[in-house]
């Protein structure tokens, strides 16, 4: 015999495939107590002799209890005989065991012990004797009381169950049968129960008719390969009527262990009953037992999808989420079974479908599964939607205008004081005050990125300064370089984005073009709060956060040049555009980026210089003029507030540059400004001014006359055509040669300033292997814009111009070839057949209709200029074979 001496209340919950039998209770009050009253046979086993059963880990308990400590303050210390009975009532050794209870109240030091107890391990009872006890009477809040429990397994009954299925309606629904509950009667022997069902559709070619259970085939093995099952220890369960119309067919056996002889009793092996259907080949759904079910009305119009989980016992989760016609989910509703409550889950939307607002989940009064119209409402108690929050700003820019939820209903009731669920926890639930939900707010690009993100509750919604903010914005390449050095490649390719938490902690990220994370770290100061005019931090702050010699002052050149002195050029920021002031033609240079400020209490200064000293001459009058200008700078932060004020009395909006050559730089005020932390659009635009350019045009057109004399209006003909051989051959060069010069036109090599002579690409004529000579030219002189020359792309360039020369150097051999006739001649020949007898201007029959034209009708209507030195208007001209246009070349 073992015996336990323990705290815990055993035998009073029932595991899982455990089949456990509590015997008889018997308490012993303190008048039973007295050392002396007679001895006390407990025997706790009321089946004692039962047949065909199996009993495990019998066990007799004993406790000494205090059941209340009001009243009773002190220490009880029973002093007991105990005599262990074994199944057949024989006794075992007996032995002596010290109970104590205690309630001292000794504000130093109290001590509370309410139970002291005692287990005789596989034993069936006992014989108690009080020695003595201390007090001698004991209180009446003491007794002693006694147990017997075991786990015990009885053959399984081969009884059929007897399942019942009860419909159960929502009154708040119309009545509408939800819940179908299937209940059994319970077996002997029976340790769990197993419950398979699965539904068949009544749908039939006429939709306006069903199908009836006799004309559905449904056979045993349709059943077995789709079904859903569970194994519990209750003799019932309930199952959602979440289906379309059609019939729920269902089968429920009895689970035990195989108990009989010796030989075959193995309580660890389960023993399969029969299916409530019994053992007849079905064929049909009328074989089987069903629930027939009708068409749900309130999901008859809506996209639902319905899912369940399953654990052990039975325990299930179910939930069924409502759809919109484009397929968003507009409604969750959850239900566990441990809980008799469904909990509502809802997202609304934007007018463009994106999901901007999530409500708390919260539990509702029903245990139904259904789609809860105006579960959550606004202020005026009509439902939330989009209407409440999508709408256009009329004042403030930046502000978030969005109003609450009333509290008499859904998310916003259970979070508030009207909460009227009965729960033991209710006074932990936290109070929303009309804002159970968080809001999404995205950015106007329509790139679906967020901008902004509350929390829930008044104190984290938007605009609180506890909400989360999103930033994109682009990184200067001097941020790169310090980070990489120069491996990164240039800042263009890149991303940079700001992320700043509800405490305000700004922390950044650096994303490629292929949106990988490259780097991520903090930025800005260590945020702060302010309590009574005291600010504390919310973080600890870094060791190093207030070393100033680690923070220095830091310049960006916005525009990206990679040298100051350059123009426009492909790889910095500018971005040469048209204004259509004048067509298509390009007469813009614009920035547009976004200046990220990860620090509220940084200083930035801006300047902007341009420099021009040249002028425009055009090509027939040698009359000089200016370029003039127009500079827009603006700065804007996210609320569309401009950070930029004036240059003296000029805004540097309406600057205008020029017209005399200038170097200037715009001092951009005010000066160490402070910018809030967050994504600011610079906008730079310097165009041409279109009424200085417009006064030019008409100045130029007006001094045309005497810039150009008229004769140079009139078209000089190059009679002149023939290519000849060796003119030929000298334009295409050698195929060395013709691959060094495209080379360095591809690559811009700036030729005119190469180091005596030499060649930037040296190319073997054998081999055609081009090599890079970089000290033919100086040091700070750039080739390709400043990157690299990949040697596969030089070698690729070569095999294409070697093609090309091939096909030049083919035509020159054509050329070159006897028996060509130049395009001169051919032209020559065409007009000597045209004026020829039967040509186009050599009609000889008077009567046809080309002997207008003919220049052998002395009377034609060939035209000629009035003034062979000044065209003008053509006349009708004396011009036949008979009198020729002087010069004329006799054939």
């Amino acid at each position: 015999m073992l015996l336990v001496s323990c705290f815990l209340l055993a035998c009073s919950t029932t595991v899982a495939q455990q089949n456990f039998y509590n015997g008889i209770t018997k308490v012993l009050n303190n008048v039973d107590l007295r050392p002396t009253s007679s001895p006390y046979t407990y025997n706790g086993d009321s089946e004692a002799g039962f047949p065909v059963m199996v009993t495990l880990n019998p066990k007799v308990i004993i406790k000494l209890k205090s059941d209340s400590y009001k009243g009773f303050t002190g220490k009880t210390i029973l002093n007991l005989n105990i005599t262990p009975l074994h199944q057949d009532g024989s006794q075992d050794t007996p032995f002596n065991k010290i109970l104590i209870v205690e309630n001292s109240l000794t504000p130093n030091s109290p001590v509370y012990t309410d139970l002291s107890q005692i287990e005789l391990l596989n034993r069936y009872g006992a014989i108690i004797k009080v020695n003595s006890s201390t007090p001698t009477v004991i209180n009446p809040n003491v007794t002693l009381q006694l147990d017997f429990c075991a786990e015990r397994y009885y053959k399984l009954s081969q009884q059929l169950l007897n399942v019942t299925a009860t419909p159960i309606s929502d009154p708040t629904n119309n009545n509408v049968q939800s819940i179908v509950k299937l209940a059994w009667n319970k077996l002997k022997g029976a340790v769990k129960y197993e419950l398979q069902w699965t539904w068949v559709d009544s749908f039939s070619a006429d939709s306006k008719v069903s199908k009836t259970p006799n004309q559905i085939p449904f056979t045993d093995r349709d059943f077995d390969l789709n079904n859903t099952k569970v194994i519990i220890s209750n003799n019932q369960y309930e199952i959602p009527l979440i289906y379309s119309k059609g019939y729920l067919l269902y089968r429920v056996r009895a689970i035990g262990k195989f108990i009989g002889k010796p030989e075959e009793t193995d309580v660890k092996k389960d023993f399969f009953g029969d299916w409530n259907t019994g053992n007849l080949i079905k064929n049909t759904v009328q074989d089987w037992t069903f629930f027939p079910i009708s068409e749900s009305p309130s999901l008859a119009d809506m996209n639902w999808d319905f899912k369940a989980s399953y654990a052990e016992e039975g325990k299930k989760k179910e939930v069924v989420s409502f759809f919109d016609g484009s397929l968003r989910n507009r409604q969750t509703v959850t239900k566990i079974n441990t809980e008799n409550n469904t909990i509502v889950g809802e997202t609304i939307y934007d007018a463009q479908g994106r999901a901007a607002i999530e409500v708390l989940p919260s539990p509702t009064a029903n245990s139904f599964l259904r789609y809860f119209k105006g579960f959550n409402r606004n202020l005026n108690n009509t439902q939330f939607s989009n209407l409440d929050f999508d709408f256009d700003k009329t004042d403030d820019y930046c502000k978030s205008e969005l109003g609450g939820m009333i509290n008499t209903s859904g998310s916003s009731k259970y979070y508030s004081s009207n909460n009227d669920i009965v729960t033991p926890f209710r006074s932990f639930i936290p109070n929303a005050f009309n804002y159970p939900y968080s809001q999404t707010e995205y950015t106007a690009d329509n790139t679906g990125r967020i901008l902004r993100k509350s929390g829930v509750g008044t104190e984290h919604r938007l605009d609180s300064g506890h909400e989360m903010k999103y930033f994109y914005g682009d990184p200067q390449q001097s941020e790169l370089n310090r980070l990489f050095g120069y491996e990164a490649g240039y800042s263009n390719f890149y991303k940079k984005n700001t992320v700043v938490d509800p405490n305000g902690q700004v922390s950044v990220s650096y994303v490629d073009n292929a949106g990988k994370t490259i780097a991520t770290g903090l930025s800005g100061s260590s945020p702060n709060i302010v309590i009574d005019g005291v600010s504390y931090p919310i973080l600890q702050p870094l060791e190093d956060e207030n070393t100033a010699s680690l923070h220095k002052n830091l310049g960006f050149d916005l525009l990206n040049k990679q040298n100051q002195t350059d123009t426009d050029t492909p790889l910095d920021n500018n971005k040469l555009e048209t204004s259509y002031n004048f067509k298509t033609f390009k007469d813009v240079l614009s920035v547009n980026s976004v200046l990220g400020v990860t620090d509220k209490t940084a200083k930035y200064n801006f300047l902007y210089k341009v420099e021009n000293n040249a002028s425009f001459t055009p090509t027939v009058c040698p009359k000089t003029y200016p370029f003039v200008y127009d500079l827009n700078i603006e700065l804007k932060d996210q609320c569309n507030t401009d950070k930029i004020f004036t240059t003296g009395n000029v805004l540097i909006q309406k600057m205008k540059i020029g017209p005399t050559p200038f170097e200037i730089e715009v001092p951009i005020l005010p000066k160490d400004l402070q910018l809030e932390i967050g994504d600011h659009k610079l906008s730079k635009i310097l165009k041409v001014n279109k009424e200085s350019l417009e006064g030019f045009a008409d100045d130029y057109v007006a001094n045309l006359r005497s810039c150009v004399k008229q004769q140079d209006f009139e078209p000089q003909i190059n009679i002149n055509c023939n290519t000849t051989c060796a003119e030929c051959e000298a334009s295409v060069g050698t195929l060395s040669n013709f691959i060094l010069t495209n080379l360095n036109g591809i690559y811009q090599v700036p030729t005119d300033k190469l180091i005596d002579g030499s060649s930037y690409f040296v190319v073997n004529p054998n081999t055609l292997l081009v090599s890079i000579n970089a000290s033919a030219l100086p040091t700070d002189v750039n080739v390709n814009y400043g990157m690299s020359i990949a040697d596969v792309e030089l070698k690729k360039y070569v095999e294409s111009l070697k093609k090309e020369w091939e096909v030049l150097n083919k035509a020159c051999e054509y050329i070159c070839g006897k028996g060509l006739a130049s395009s001169c001649d051919i032209n020559e020949q065409v007009l000597l057949d045209d004026v020829s007898p039967n040509g186009q201007y050599g009609g000889v029959d008077s009567k046809s209709t080309d002997w207008t034209l003919s220049v052998f009708n002395t009377g034609n209507g060939l035209v000629k200029t009035a003034n062979p030195t000044f065209p003008g208007a053509l006349v009708v001209g004396d011009m036949h074979w008979k009198n020729p246009i002087e010069p004329y070349k006799n054939l």
